[in-house]
């Protein structure tokens, strides 16, 4: 039966209408054997499907509203977007060009810039706006969660509806979201689950039809997922995870059959196992492509803390530590933090031991019940391997956990809690209207808590102070609340948080080029180069610090020591306008003013619209020893676009001296 001219059909909604339009999205979970169904079935399916996942979207972006009323935070917006040139270029041919080619702030993910860009050309700087993107994207994500989990659920039925409803309502309201989506930075994280959830239902229908074009599909989205973040990049061992449970596509259960549905199954086949591994070579070879650049990237940033830094040796029992924390923060969310520190465990620390202990039962108890209950082994092995990246072996940053690296790897612990509480429930003999009713309980706790975790991130101030709280020897908060004694003026204050910050944590690099800054404004200039000197001894490749130190030296009078921290630092601040404005003005200064031209030319380029640098390069071109008509030419420009856009003295005498 058909819809034309707009009109309904008795009893029809137009949430229906809409869903029935939705023919893209409508044939990836059209199961194939469901083709030959009559009209009437096929529509009041795809109805309760696109249903169940319209309002699961908007219960998400309900609960998440509250964070458009937040503010910029002081924690990495400045880096992304407030001071990002590249960012507030918008879409434009330059700002795309560096997003695809450098690694800024120690990262490569092209389209979570873009999605930057775009944001900041549609609202400028009101937050309100990359909010609202964020929170609309995280509803899109529990969207197609549970689209996801129906589409493999249509052939083997290993799940109900009820459980599939509460897999993707407890990850559209969880609290450990909240940092993902109430973060404007952590753009990224929900960005990069967008396409690799777009990526897992290309995959199923990819193995339920057998055609080329959806694998071609999956990886496509799979390398967009990557290049908004590395955060999928676990995604090939998942897709064998799904391919063992839900799908039955393999099994390593000799005398368990496989699903006869899907192409390439066997029982208990080892070579389909194999087969399925050689088939997603095109997705292995992106995610090693991936870890080789983003580790490149981060240690370009030097953000990868060394071994002397860390010892191999304690890597080991701090993750697995930190995997215990994991579980302890998805299961009781109530204390959540911004930032955990980072503490020394060994292996004989009764701690690491219990971890240990809970780590390899629960393990062992998946493997044993692998029969009857396998989806407690596809969802255990989820969140251990999808935490791989983040679980600290390779570590970024001096963080020892982070609610943000949760978004993922909860859908595995969901998947595996709801797989045995409902075995437990079944053995209790507890109803569905019980269980439904549980269910909602949860749903309605989980969203409380997240509401009120979304009221910390309204500021810096509100965000520092509830670190403090949960973990009071927390150096990030005091950081945090330094930066807003600092903005407001309350230099004792800041002073005093910084300070402590570094007590805490003396490698706290942040903590040590606020303070110096500070130090610097008050005139206390030896305090300060102390700070940078201990600093760059930690962090040597931490190009804003080092930029600031040649900063103070040349306000110091230092121009050859300061020309050569420039220079080190130009390394890694290849598109910072600031720092190449600042490095050819102490080149003219230094009277090397042929060297200063080719570095203010690059100043004008990252920032065309600053006047001040096009006058100090017109200056540099006059004084060049090898005063070409050229040169000459190129200074009158300089000089008569500023003089026509500003008052300025200086560009009137140049324009003079250039004609």
């Amino acid at each position: 039966m058909e819809i034309a001219d707009g009109k309904s059909l008795p009893g029809v909604g137009w949430r229906a209408i809409v869903a029935r339009r939705m023919i893209g999205v409508s044939k990836l979970l059209e199961p194939s054997e469901h083709r030959g169904m009559s009209e009437s079935a096929g529509w009041s399916d795809t109805d309760r499907r696109f249903r169940h996942a319209f309002w699961l979207f908007w219960l998400a972006v309900a609960l998440y509203s509250r964070a458009l009323f937040g503010d910029f935070v002081s924690w990495d917006d400045p880096q992304y977007i407030l001071r990002n040139r590249m960012v507030q270029g918008g879409l434009s041919w330059t700002s795309l060009q560096n997003a695809w080619t450098t690694f800024e702030c120690a990262n490569w993910h092209p389209l979570t810039w873009m999605s930057l860009m775009l944001d900041y050309q549609l609202f400028g700087l009101r937050p309100w706006g990359f909010h609202l993107t964020n929170v609309l994207l995280h509803g899109m994500n529990s969207a197609l969660l549970y689209l996801w989990l129906v589409s493999v659920s249509d052939h083997t039925r290993r799940l109900s509806s009820g459980q599939i409803w509460f897999v993707a309502a407890v990850f559209a309201v969880h609290p450990v979201h909240v940092e993902s989506v109430a973060w404007i930075t952590e753009r990224k994280d929900v960005l990069a689950t967008l396409f690799g959830l777009l990526s897992l239902l290309a995959h199923a229908r990819w193995v339920t039809s057998g055609l080329t074009r959806w694998k071609m599909a999956c990886t496509l989205c799979f390398a967009l997922s990557l290049c908004a973040k590395p955060l999928f990049v676990t995604l090939p061992c998942v897709l064998l995870l799904v391919e063992f449970w839900p799908l039955r596509r393999w099994n390593w259960t000799p005398g368990v059959e496989t699903n006869p549905s899907t192409p390439n199954s066997g029982i208990g086949s080892r070579w389909s196992f194999l087969q399925s591994v050689l088939e997603k070579w095109p997705l292995f070879a992106l995610s090693l492509m991936s870890c080789v650049v983003t580790f490149w990237a981060q240690q370009e940033g030097g953000s990868v803390r060394t071994f002397s830094q860390v010892p191999f040796a304690a890597r080991f029992p701090n993750a697995i530590v930190n995997y215990s924390s994991y579980l302890q923060i998805m299961v009781w969310p109530a204390q959540l933090c911004t930032f955990y520190p980072m503490s020394r465990n060994e292996w004989t620390n009764p701690q690491v031991i219990i971890a240990s202990g809970t780590l390899i039962l629960v393990t062992a108890l998946g493997i044993c019940f692998r029969r009857r209950y396998p989806g407690l082994l596809m969802g255990w092995f989820w969140f251990l391997g999808t935490l791989v990246p983040m679980i600290g072996i390779v570590q970024v940053g001096s963080q020892s956990i982070a609610d943000r690296y949760l978004y993922v790897p909860i859908i595995g612990v969901t998947l595996a809690l709801v797989v045995g509480l409902s075995a437990l429930l079944d053995r209790a003999g507890i109803s569905p209207s019980g269980r439904k009713a549980m269910s909602i309980v949860v749903v309605i706790l989980l969203s409380g808590l997240t509401w009120r975790q979304i009221g910390t991130w309204n500021s810096t101030e509100s965000l520092a102070r509830h670190s403090l709280q949960v973990v009071p020897d927390n150096w990030n908060g005091h950081m945090l609340l330094g930066i807003v004694h600092d903005k407001a003026g309350r230099t004792s204050d800041a002073e005093a948080e910084y300070t402590v910050a570094l007590k805490y944590n003396p490698e706290a690099s942040n903590a040590r080029n606020n303070l110096a800054i500070l130090l610097m404004s008050q005139d206390r200039v030896k305090e300060a180069l102390e700070h940078y000197r201990i600093g760059l001894e930690l962090r040597p490749r931490y190009g804003i610090m080092r930029a600031n130190f040649a900063n103070a030296l040349a306000r110091q009078g230092e121009l050859k020591r300061a020309l050569e921290q420039y220079e080190l630092a130009a390394e890694d601040l290849r598109n910072s306008a600031d720092l190449h404005r600042n490095y050819g003005t102490t080149l003219i200064l230094a009277g090397q003013s042929d060297l200063a031209i080719p570095v203010l030319e690059r100043a004008v380029e990252l920032a065309p619209a600053d006047l001040t640098t096009q006058l100090r390069l017109a200056k540099a071109l006059l004084n060049s020893p090898a005063a070409i008509p050229d040169r000459v030419q190129r200074a009158r420009e300089l000089a008569a676009n500023v003089a026509a856009k500003s008052d300025s003295a200086e560009a009137q005498l140049l324009l003079k001296a250039a004609n």
